[in-house]
């Protein structure tokens, strides 16, 4: 089969993700877990009254987990052949049939019996609007090139804040059930767990099944900000360990002081490039402007939810992930073009030994174009480099007006923006000179950006040649024998 890249999300979720088209949805939800039989007597066994078949007299619960966890939701539209008794998938549980069968009861009758996996699902966020990850998913997968590449694991947080919250409860350890059966005890965290959960029964690898997929995961992407890394480091730093990169929205403008990129520098934290209704940039909060990385446009827009729109640096962060992920995508093109398997090809990464830093570093600007913008602070102006998703500013340099929003950083516009051209060399370069003659290269660059102060700069020269950056002269007399001189000037924008 083929090998697909896996896109992991945390936020709040509700079952209309599984409407938005997408053939691969994965949705993993807290809660609690029983096996349940359901027995159909002809005569109740208790009081000796006849029920008649279709109708349930008694149950027993075979398996219980009262402690919760997060398990995978298997939506379905089943109807169970006994009247009143629902086991379509809803917003409080998930039914799923594991078995049915019959035997002869204490009293010499023909009993029918049926086996449920039941999930109660805790805590859930009201359904009847589309929940925070709803709206992130369609984001996604408004800039995802290749869905059929591409497997998406939801993890659903209905509770946020406090030690016993679904969103606490996905970073607590707990004892790896995969370990337990091989006889050790190894502990992962919530996220692990399902991680492993999903790997063991889905890939090929470990599945032995030659008609599944391998799946390597592409990123981790989280809408959800405000408090800086801690009970979160441990995870964090599991998957710096296996190279797949960290993408976390920025709080909005007033909604909180932290992200992870506050005291965790490997996680690229996503800003809006956006601004109000009055023109006010609606990058982020102000307290985390300096851990910003890549900027994208926060409107997202589903014509049949709400009012139809919806905007936060939330929806930029998933539209980042899909950029990482459509450059996964075409890397796993490559790999199946040339033969490599997903295994020879991360044992090939992981021998080269690539510092994280310089992945995160190097995906963020693959998928980015530096703009040069002008802002203007109450009358005050100042310029600046700023990284934004190259699909944005395709469609414009300049900032998205998000017409119903109100509220941006106080005073804090845009008076332009725009791409940077490099330098171009307008002189030819003499490579060559002889033993004890005199060598001398006027270096000459020119910049077509309006407004760029061009600098000459020479990285590394040898000791007998000299560079002045205000002539652009390079000069000097070779010591040895027709010696090639490599010139290494650098034009660069100051």
């Amino acid at each position: 089969m083929a090998i697909k890249s896996v896109t992991v999300f945390i936020d709040q979720f509700s079952d209309r993700i599984f409407d938005l088209g997408h053939n691969d949805i994965h949705l993993y939800d807290f809660g609690y877990f029983t096996e349940t039989v359901w027995i159909d007597n002809l005569v109740n066994v208790y009081n000796g009254e006849y029920s008649g078949y279709f109708s349930y007299d008694d149950y027993y619960t075979s398996v219980t987990d009262n402690v919760g966890t997060f398990y995978k939701v298997s939506p379905d539209v089943d109807a169970s052949i006994y009247p009143g008794f629902t086991t379509a998938t809803t917003n409080a549980w998930d039914y799923d049939l594991k078995g049915s069968g019959s035997f002869v009861d204490v009293l010499g009758n023909v009993a029918y019996f049926d086996e449920y996996y039941t999930l109660i699902r805790a805590d859930q966020t009201d359904a009847s609007s589309a929940n925070h990850g709803d709206w992130t998913l369609a984001a996604y997968l408004d800039e995802l090139d290749d869905p059929d590449q591409n497997t998406i694991i939801c993890i659903d947080v209905d509770t946020l804040n406090g030690a016993s919250s679904h969103y606490s409860k996905l970073f607590d350890s707990k004892l790896s059930v995969n370990s337990w059966l091989a006889g050790e005890l190894n502990y992962v965290t919530g996220i692990e767990a399902i991680l492993e959960s999903f790997l063991t029964y889905n890939d090929k690898r470990i599945t032995g099944n030659s008609n599944d997929d391998e799946f390597t995961i592409s990123c981790l992407s989280v809408s959800i900000a405000g408090a800086p890394a801690t009970q979160e480091l441990s995870t964090l730093s599991m998957f710096a360990a296996l190279d797949i990169p960290i993408i976390q929205a920025a709080p909005n403008v007033g909604q909180g002081d932290y992200d992870w990129g506050s005291n965790y520098a490997d996680v690229i934290n996503v800003g809006a490039w956006n601004v109000d209704n009055e023109d006010e940039l609606l990058l982020s909060s102000v307290n985390t402007l300096s851990t910003l990385d890549i900027l994208g446009n926060g409107q997202v827009f589903k014509s049949d939810w709400g009012s139809g729109s919806n905007f936060g640096t939330s929806f930029a962060t998933p539209k980042v992930a899909a950029d990482i992920t459509n450059l996964y995508n075409n890397l796993i093109d490559n790999l199946e073009t040339q033969g490599i398997s997903l295994g020879e090809a991360q044992a090939q990464s992981q021998a080269l030994d690539v510092d994280y830093s310089d992945i995160v570093n190097f995906l963020v600007d693959e998928i980015s174009t530096p703009l040069f913008v002008t802002l203007d602070e109450a009358g005050t102006q100042g310029s600046s480099f700023l990284k934004v998703r190259t699909t944005d500013v395709v469609a414009s340099p300049l900032p998205t007006k998000v017409t119903s929003t109100s509220g941006g950083l106080t005073g804090l516009t845009v008076t332009s923006a725009r791409t940077n051209d490099a330098p171009s060399v307008s002189s030819s370069a003499i490579s060559n000179s002889a033993e004890g003659s005199a060598y001398v290269y006027t270096f000459t660059a020119t910049d077509s950006d309006a407004g760029d102060v061009l600098t000459l700069s020479a990285e590394t020269l040898p000791s007998w040649l000299s560079f002045d950056a205000a002539t652009g002269v390079l000069s000097g007399t070779p010591t040895t024998l027709m010696l090639e001189v490599m010139l290494l000037c650098c034009a660069q924008l100051m």
